[in-house]
């Protein structure tokens, strides 16, 4: 080799003559006797013929020797830190460099002293410039300092040497610009056919992969991958190579493609049988809107949802026939005399959950159920919300929460209530938040106060007696007061707190009908448009449902069920004769709390302020 330059030089030269630049540049690389000849001034020619076998590759230009120039333009080496396969070649500057130096390299000004410093009277368009990641100008290091070094060796007062300069870089850039515009496009035209080329390589090699797939029985798996181009299959890394795909090759790829088709397969079989589900999920719904076609009001939400349906055992079992079972809209239309029975199972269940829970806390006769009790309360542990009462509890939304999928298709188990939570994206009702009410125990006194046995005492029959106790609260109303005391009252107290309460009734429920939450009666998912408020809950009726003035009257919005109850203010009797700064601790309790205030003598509704 070392004797080939010139006993073979013709050889050589013919065999150069059909290389290309990165041929050249790796030769240069094996050997220092190629290297030392291929890159002496004799040899432009030979650079300049390989550089012509390159279809439409722009001159080489005067500013870059051949093989400087062929180094920028194949060599995949970052030209700072020789790190390999970088593709960013940046033509301004006539370099090419890896993200990391270009960041290193570059400045985002031509200034003595950076961004904001002294420009000596030198002007942008004497530097190269590009974009950086941030689409933002900047400059190449190197080169600004060497223009400024050159520049600052000109003497201040020649100004003619100065403009000389001046123009000088000026169409030096504009040169090296327009260059590097022919550059950037055949580079763009360059890559476009490379992937091109690929696509094709790929295509080819997918298409003898599906070949072989339904030569071993796949057809059905690449029936529904047909859809979207068999993405699974050409996304795979081992199909994604460029690589030919010969028979030796598919040996040693078919295990992980098989693996692959087996998983597919798989998901299949259970986006199908998903499917399935759901049609017969939506005639479930379609029976249970036919025997309930009335729109929701507040009992509604005392009842089963749809989830609750589809859970029930016959419901299920007719759900979860296999697909070879031939199941139609009839065979749950059959089913439709039965859901009142149904739905009332349903609240025997519920029931016998709530009583559990306040059965934990105290023991009740047989015969007596304690959800009708007055001294029954509830209290949700998952937020503040207190002292609730059967059956409004049952519409209390931390009861039916929200259903997030958290296992995987593959768990069978709870296949199928994993396709009706997800159907309604809500859970089933359940009564693991409850808890009994401290409200239970001030209850209790409050009605052995009343002279009645409270594990007897159902709220139809307090209500009934209507009793006021210690300072002519209702018995209902004292329900929210810490006081371990409490005593009937009668006669002409009672009266006169009656006779208060009624006439501050109507400006109390005007008080707290803007507090009342609702809820739409047009959509059917009770697990969305609810709880809200009155404006909202009106709003929504209008944009969802295209009903231009909707009401509660019209039955477009009901109160929820979750609503907290309206309880009567405290009413605080006090004679005239006493001085505000007379009254009790309590009485000033109760005071506070914006009680009624009630003259003895005349029987009105007076103002405290007034009355001292």
């Amino acid at each position: 080799m070392d004797a080939s330059p010139d006993s073979e030089l013709t050889s050589y030269l013919k065999i150069f003559s059909h290389l290309e630049p990165i041929d050249l540049l790796h030769l240069t690389r094996v050997a220092k006797a190629f290297r030392s000849f291929l890159l002496g001034k004799q040899t432009v020619g030979i650079w300049a013929s390989a550089r012509r076998n390159v279809d439409d590759l722009p001159e080489c230009p005067p500013f870059l020797s051949e093989p400087a120039y062929a180094h920028l333009m194949f060599s995949p080496y970052c030209h700072n830190c020789l790190a390999g396969n970088v593709q960013n070649v940046i033509f301004t500057f006539n370099i090419r460099y890896c993200a990391s130096c270009k960041r290193q390299q570059t400045v985002d000004s031509y200034l003595l002293g950076g961004r904001g410093g002294f420009n000596g009277g030198m002007t942008a368009d004497m530097f190269c410039k590009t974009l950086n990641e941030r689409r933002r100008i900047v400059y190449h290091k190197v080169e600004v300092e060497s223009v400024w070094h050159s520049w600052l060796a000109i003497p201040d007062d020649d100004e003619e040497a100065r403009e000389t300069f001046r123009n000088h870089h000026r169409e030096r850039v504009q040169q090296i610009e327009a260059h590097a515009i022919l550059c950037e496009e055949w580079d763009k035209a360059r890559k476009a056919s490379r992937k091109q080329h690929l696509d094709e390589q790929k295509k080819e090699k997918l298409e003898t992969v599906v070949k072989k797939l339904r030569a071993a029985g796949w057809g059905a798996e690449l029936d529904a991958m047909q859809s979207s181009n068999y993405f699974e299959l050409s996304d795979h890394a081992l199909i994604r190579s460029t690589k030919r795909m010969t028979d030796k090759a598919w040996k040693t790829i078919e295990p992980s493609i098989l693996s692959l088709m087996k998983g597919y397969k798989k998901t299949r079989l259970i986006n199908e049988r998903r499917k399935e589900l759901k049609i017969r999920l939506l005639w479930l719904t379609g029976v249970i809107k036919e025997a309930f076609p009335d729109l929701r009001t507040t009992s509604s939400d005392f009842q089963p949802h749809f989830v609750d349906y589809a859970l029930m055992p016959e419901f299920r079992q007719l759900s979860e026939s296999p697909s070879s079972a031939d199941v139609t809209l009839e065979d749950y239309s059959l089913l439709r005399d039965n859901l009142v029975e149904y739905t009332n199972r349903w609240r025997d269940q519920i029931g016998d959950e709530l009583t559990s829970i306040i059965n934990s806390g105290y023991r009740f006769p047989a015969f007596q159920d304690p959800l009708r009790l007055a001294m029954t309360f509830f209290d949700c542990t998952a937020c503040r919300r207190k002292n609730m009462q059967f059956p409004a509890v049952i519409a209390h939304e931390c009861l039916r929460v929200r259903y997030w999928r958290c296992r995987e298709d593959s768990d069978a188990a709870y296949f199928y209530e994993d396709v009706v939570l997800n159907a309604w994206n809500c859970r089933t009702w359940s009564s693991r938040n409850l808890a009994v009410s401290r409200a239970s125990d001030r209850a209790m006194k409050i009605i052995q106060a009343c002279g009645l046995d409270p594990l007897k005492t159902s709220r139809l029959t307090l209500q009934e007696l209507d009793p006021r106790v210690d300072h002519a609260r209702t018995a209902h109303g004292a329900i929210d007061q810490e006081e371990a005391e409490w005593e009937l009252i009668s006669g002409e107290a009672v009266a006169l707190a009656k006779e208060c309460e009624e006439n501050n009734r109507e400006s109390l429920f005007q008080e707290y009908y803007p507090q009342l939450l609702f809820s739409c009666a047009r959509c059917d998912d009770p697990m969305s448009n609810r709880n809200t408020t009155l404006p909202r809950a009106l709003d929504h009726v209008r944009r969802a449902h295209s009903i231009a003035n909707p009401s509660a009257e019209n039955g477009d919005i009901y109160i929820s069920g979750d609503t907290p109850p309206i309880l009567e203010k405290p009413v605080l009797l006090v004679s005239d004769r006493i001085c505000a700064f007379d009254l009790t601790a309590t009485e000033n309790k109760y005071f506070e709390e914006s009680g009624a205030i009630c003259d003895f003598r005349g029987f009105q509704h007076v103002d405290f302020t007034t009355s001292v």
